[in-house]
């Protein structure tokens, strides 16, 4: 059952990372699609596994090529791992550990925020408060020991230093550069 699942998961307070097994593909068919997983699969693949707190999903096995079992006749396909998929996952998983060793002091952590339509003046989301929650998450971080640098007071204040410093134009390179702070 799912709600004693996700109870499990939850008490664990560990990552739990989505390995994808296609059943349905193989890895070539998988490569060479437009659309990557079917649509239809993408409810139990992905979204209930996101929704029990697994994250993360990769494909790291794709069906192989069928074959006519000689006793029965019927076709048989077994899945195969993907070796540069399973290495892609191996790899994060152990930048993952690296983390949970490291003080959130030397962490770093960026943050996405929304800004519809694009443009250094329009931070905001349908009728929600954008800096007001931005700064409850900074604050947050700062209480759990992450190094923010000084914070404004007011929303307000964070308002008006996403809009003189944040970086919101991803598609105007030489803006972003030429707007963008150095991390120190």
């Amino acid at each position: 059952d799912r709600i004693p699942a996700t109870l499990r998961i939850e008490k664990l307070d560990v990552p739990v990372f989505k390995a994808v097994r296609l059943h349905d593909s193989t890895a070539q068919a998988w490569r060479l699609s437009e659309h990557g997983l079917e649509w239809d699969s993408i409810y139990y693949r992905i979204s209930m596994p996101e929704m029990q707190g697994l994250s993360q999903p990769i494909v790291i096995a794709a069906a192989g090529l069928g074959q006519i079992d000689s006793l029965t006749g019927i076709a048989v396909t077994r899945v195969e791992s993907i070796p540069t998929q399973v290495e892609q996952h191996t790899a994060r998983v152990a930048r993952w550990a690296r983390l949970q060793q490291m003080r959130n002091a030397d962490k770093h952590v960026a943050i996405v925020y929304y800004n519809h339509p694009p443009g250094r003046h329009n931070i905001g989301a349908d009728n929600l408060d954008v800096p007001a929650s931005l700064l409850e998450i900074l604050q947050a971080l700062r209480r759990d020991g992450y190094d923010t640098g000084p914070l404004p007071q007011t929303s307000a204040e964070l308002l008006v230093r996403l809009q003189q410093d944040g970086v919101c134009l991803p598609e105007q390179g030489d803006v972003v550069r030429a707007t963008a702070k150095p991390v120190t």
